[in-house]
């Protein structure tokens, strides 16, 4: 099979295999020396049937079903957008997911298994040149007239020939060129691919999804808890403000600690600002004034709000008052609600760092 893929790429070398392997089982009865195969096929349609509907079936069935639902979805459409990315395409989620649903009620309606987009299958599909919807509507009709007609054909395949058949395309869509470069561009997300292709690989697909998704949050949790943040100097040929790490000639007055948080401020990060503007103060001990720019801020929640209400509380008792710039439209509305005006008056309402600092005291 190795070989075709090479020399004659749309060879259906796979029917070959099958049909060969089939013939040699059936030749020298390898089965009665313990070979697995397929054996009994059952012959026929399945037959149409209304599912009993029961509030005893609906609470038994519910929690596993929703756990299918998720794990079915997000395998489906992870390996959907790997196709579509090798072939430059574009995935709606919205309709793969009715597609999904559509499927599963007809199945539910001939007794038949929950319908999701297999890795494997997808694998074995996409290597044999399939392209379009086409190919899985004649993949249906081949099926329907396989078990109508020659079921019996198949009682002597190997099972193993099975096995190698998947591992042959799947072998074809493994990208270590993406792995590599998933590593070097961020390291965390080319862990996230090792770890989900592991567990796919010694678990199972769903449960390597699932580990794989479980893997993702935390990261993401853990990003979002210690989101970027800098402190701020003038860069005066420029004359705009920069970091003051990745820029060390920038100019930075002794009274003043500029802080420029860029994420959304909520409850799991408000920890990780206060220990930078801790950090921040210690390194200037004479700072009068902070600085908080905004700008990067699209989101504040209720408790980043009172947070930020109890540092500015902290600190004004050793004399260090607090500006607020470059708000967003988002953010001045939840201060708004909060009381801030009212509070703190124009130390909210500067449009940038420049305009705050022309309003300070500075020798």
């Amino acid at each position: 099979q190795f070989l075709f893929k090479k020399t004659m790429p749309r060879f259906p070398a796979p029917l070959l295999v099958v049909a060969g392997s089939t013939l040699l089982v059936y030749a020298l009865r390898l089965d009665q020396g313990g070979l697995p195969i397929v054996g009994n096929v059952p012959m026929g349609l399945p037959a149409f049937s209304l599912p009993a509907w029961s509030l005893q079936s609906l609470r038994l069935l519910l929690l596993p079903a929703l756990s299918i639902l998720f794990v079915g979805f997000m395998e489906s459409i992870s390996v959907a957008k790997f196709i579509a990315a090798k072939e430059k395409d574009k995935i709606d989620s919205d309709q793969e997911l009715k597609g999904l649903g559509l499927a599963n009620v007809a199945a539910c309606l001939f007794s038949g298994y929950a319908v999701t987009g297999g890795f494997s299958r997808t694998a074995v599909n996409y290597q044999a040149g399939a392209r379009t919807g086409l190919a899985s509507i004649i993949s249906a009709g081949v099926i329907l007239l396989v078990l109508v007609f020659f079921t019996p054909l198949f009682h002597y395949l190997p099972k193993s020939v099975l096995a190698s058949i998947v591992i042959v395309a799947v072998v074809g869509l493994i990208d270590v060129k993406g792995m590599k470069r998933l590593f070097k561009l961020k390291r965390v997300d080319g862990w996230t691919l090792v770890i989900t292709f592991i567990a796919t690989l010694t678990i199972g697909s769903k449960q390597g999804i699932l580990i794989g998704m479980i893997f993702s949050l935390l990261v993401f949790i853990w990003r979002s808890s210690h989101p970027h943040a800098a402190e701020l100097g003038y860069l005066e040929k420029e004359g705009i403000f920069r970091n003051a790490k990745r820029f060390p000639e920038v100019k930075r007055h002794p009274e003043v600690l500029i802080l420029r948080p860029d994420a959304s401020l909520y409850f799991a990060n408000m920890g990780f600002f206060e220990d930078l503007l801790r950090k921040g103060l210690a390194e200037k001990p004479d700072t009068r004034w902070v600085v908080i720019d905004l700008s990067g801020v699209n989101d504040i929640d209720a408790v980043a709000i009172d947070a930020l209400e109890g540092i500015i509380e902290t600190y004004r008792g050793q004399d260090i008052q607090f500006l607020f710039t470059g708000m967003k439209g988002p953010v001045r509305d939840q201060v708004a609600k909060a009381g801030w005006k009212e509070k703190y008056g124009e130390g909210i309402t500067y449009p940038s760092i420049s305009h705050a600092l022309q309003h300070l005291p500075l020798g």
